[in-house]
């Protein structure tokens, strides 16, 4: 394969997240988390497009919430998925509420550690915490296992913008 080992080849190369017709991908999802309700894949792959609505295109808390309830549901299943657990820790570092993301987190560090969305989200909940040195270093992380990936850029350039605010640049 040409992608590096810490990128899962389920992944497109160009972002982490659905962006393209996230609203008619969303439905499509739901459709099959309806037809399939005891798929936990169906609701990961749910869970991640109504993330990516809720990180990065306006939706906010209420569809970070959304995130969560799905990704739990899917680890009702399988508690292991480290996909769904990442979401999950994902959707609540978007909530900001760092203690109950960094649960989440833990348990897929310890599953696969090498996940690029996994970095992801340990560098925006360690810019949420105030550690913008490690933030940076996990979104760096980030960004060699997905180095086409503009949403691990896009917050990398947040948290540098963010260290060099508090140094007074």
């Amino acid at each position: 394969s040409l992608l590096p080992p810490c990128l899962p080849s389920t992944f497109p190369m160009s972002s982490l997240f659905l962006h393209q017709k996230l609203d008619w991908s969303i439905a499509r999802f739901e459709d099959r988390v309806h037809r399939y309700p005891d798929d936990p894949q169906a609701r990961v792959d749910l869970a991640r497009a109504v993330l990516s609505r809720g990180l990065y295109h306006g939706g906010g808390e209420k569809e970070c919430n959304r995130a969560l309830a799905l990704a739990r549901k899917a680890l009702q299943d399988d508690p292991a998925n480290p996909e769904a657990l990442v979401v999950a820790g994902l959707a609540l570092a978007g909530m900001e509420r760092p203690q109950a993301a960094t649960r989440y987190l833990d348990q897929a560090l310890r599953i696969d550690g090498e996940r690029a969305d996994l970095r992801l989200a340990m560098g925006i909940l360690a810019r949420h915490r105030g550690e913008r040195g490690q933030a940076v270093r996990q979104l760096e992380t980030a960004c060699r296992c997905a180095p086409d990936a503009w949403e691990t850029h896009l917050e990398l350039g947040r948290s540098l913008m963010s260290m060099a605010r508090e140094k007074g640049y």
